[in-house]
C-alpha cells in the first residue's frame, strides 16, 4: 500500500509489524515475532 503513495525519487522506510510479515515463523534468519524494516527507492515509474 505504500508504494503507492511514492513518486519518482522518492525514498521510504516502511515497518511491518509481525502480524503482516512472517508472524510467529522463522524464515531463513529472519526471528519469529520480528518487525520488519524496509528502505525502499523509487527509480522511476514507466506506464
Amino acid at each position: 500500500e505504500g508504494v503507492q503513495l511514492m513518486k519518482a525519487g522518492d525514498k521510504f522506510r516502511f515497518f511491518i509489524h509481525p502480524n503482516l510479515g512472517y508472524g510467529d515463523q522463522a524464515a531463513g534468519k529472519i526471528e519469529p515475532g520480528s518487525l520488519l524494516i524496509f528502505e525502499v527507492e523509487l527509480l522511476k515509474i514507466e506506464s
